[in-house]
């Protein structure tokens, strides 16, 4: 009785540390799945490439804008308000990365407004980017539809966007006509699970790029 007394009192700190293991493991998996689910890589794909392309525009030089059946429009403040949002922006960047070990790192060149683009925008619940080269004053847009000839690839940066409280993702401040050169986003993506993700984050564009 003695013998069996004791390995019953042995058995159970085994079955407490199995126990813990099991549910460490279980915490472990649902916290990986968690983190590497599809709409949380998409999420953070998405504030990435928003953030960096948007730090290498020119603030002088962007859209937002509405999309309505396919057609684009320039988003425009309503009466008495500074706020215009749609579910298009464009962007117009430098593709030459700035070297700060140049000889002319130091001399702004103003008459470069950015030599190619990238235009974000909802198709369905899919956002896309397009990327392409500036053609004289023309983009990813021209005669208020997609200039589809000119992009050198388009990318799905996003599945699964919820547009059922809010489609028009991108936002800036309007005052005087002029866009304020800091651009907001803010989207809904939901996993084949239901669960959402909120991505909000904004970028502010640059006024002018070193030669």
């Amino acid at each position: 009785m003695e013998l069996v007394v004791v390995m019953i009192l042995l058995v159970i700190p085994f079955l407490a540390v199995g126990i813990l293991l099991a549910g460490g493991n279980r915490g472990w998996q649902q916290t990986y799945e968690n983190v590497n689910s599809v709409h949380r890589q998409d999420s953070m794909a998405v504030s990435a490439a928003f953030s960096a392309l948007g730090r290498r525009s020119n603030r002088a030089n962007y859209k937002v804008y509405k999309v309505a059946n396919g057609t684009f429009s320039r988003a425009v403040p309503p009466d008495g308000q500074t706020i215009a949002a749609g579910q298009a922006v464009e962007f117009r960047y430098w593709a030459t990365p700035f070297n700060p070990a140049s000889a002319k790192a130091d001399v702004m060149d103003i008459s470069n407004t950015g030599t190619h683009y990238v235009l974000f925008y909802l198709d369905g619940k899919e956002l896309k980017a397009d990327y392409g080269k500036v053609s004289g004053d023309t983009g990813g847009v021209s005669s208020g539809g997609l200039r589809i000839s000119s992009a050198t690839r388009t990318e799905v940066l996003a599945r699964g966007v919820d547009t059922t409280s809010n489609d028009e993702i991108f936002s800036h401040t309007v005052l005087g006509g002029v866009g304020s050169g800091a651009v907001r986003m803010n989207l809904t993506i939901q996993g084949d699970d239901g669960e959402t993700v909120e991505v909000r984050t904004a970028t502010f564009l640059r006024i002018m790029w070193p030669q």
